[in-house]
């Protein structure tokens, strides 16, 4: 239904990130609507970085991270009273069963960026005894080799840091259409296939290992950050187009 029909009237300001912003949810624009376009605040990490030198301070050289999703606990199915699309007896053996696959072959190791409403503190060493940090996603993901997850807006740092990106399912995750189709949406955009580790470990390590440019920088371009726009930190952009406008 129309917006206004409920009192809400146009916008003096929109504050918009990668172009595809206000097509995915149509704000009500008015004719003296400005719209402002900055980017998503994972982009003011981003700078920050920039600013700063790169610090491994986990003092491993060549690992991968796991984007943990807290599949089985998360609290949102709990609130909703909603079964969880994962068991814990199921899904933790076949991810370390994948994880120690990689490792194999690889030789790095796979820490995990826990879930930052995870509490594995009150769980069994699920990860059989794999770095699990919680609060530094993004410097995990900015000084890794890879980055292995099922789907994730933290996909956003694997984009900037230009770190290959290798999306995965299983079973019991294919049966939860919404998840699914998550994870194939993320994965189609990067122009990348997803594996379903239930049936194989199958990995093509020497194209998995490298990333489709074009589709890192539309990516970027739709969902992060539009082209040509102010490169400053987002509060920035802001107060210059306000004071400009005021």
């Amino acid at each position: 239904m129309p917006k206004y029909l409920f009192g809400v009237q146009p916008p003096a300001f929109i504050l918009a990130g990668g172009s595809q912003a206000i097509v995915t949810y149509k704000p009500p624009i008015g004719k003296n609507t400005k719209i402002i376009w900055a980017h998503t605040l994972d982009y003011d990490l981003y700078l920050e970085d920039l600013q700063k030198p790169s610090v491994n301070e986990y003092k491993i050289k060549k690992y991968a991270v796991f984007i943990d999703g807290y599949w089985p606990f998360y609290p949102d199915y709990v609130r909703m009273n909603v079964k969880a699309p994962v068991t814990p007896e199921n899904y933790y053996p076949l991810l370390c069963d994948f994880f120690s696959d990689i490792e194999r072959k690889t030789g790095f190791e796979i820490i995990i960026a826990a879930h930052p409403r995870s509490n594995y503190e009150d769980h069994p060493d699920y990860f059989k005894g794999r770095k699990t940090i919680r609060g530094k996603t993004r410097d995990l993901i900015r000084n890794s080799e890879f980055v292995l997850m099922h789907y994730s807006t933290s996909v956003n740092f694997a984009i900037l840091y230009k770190k290959p990106v290798i999306f995965f399912t299983t079973n019991e995750m294919e049966k939860f259409t919404i998840d699914a189709n998550y994870i194939r949406a993320y994965s189609s955009e990067l122009n990348k296939k997803f594996i379903n580790i239930s049936k194989s470990f199958g990995i093509n390590w020497e194209k998995e290992l490298n990333i489709d440019e074009n589709s890192y920088n539309d990516y970027r371009e739709k969902y992060i950050k539009k082209r040509n726009t102010k490169d400053k930190f987002f509060w920035q952009i802001v107060a210059d187009e306000i004071r400009g406008n005021y």
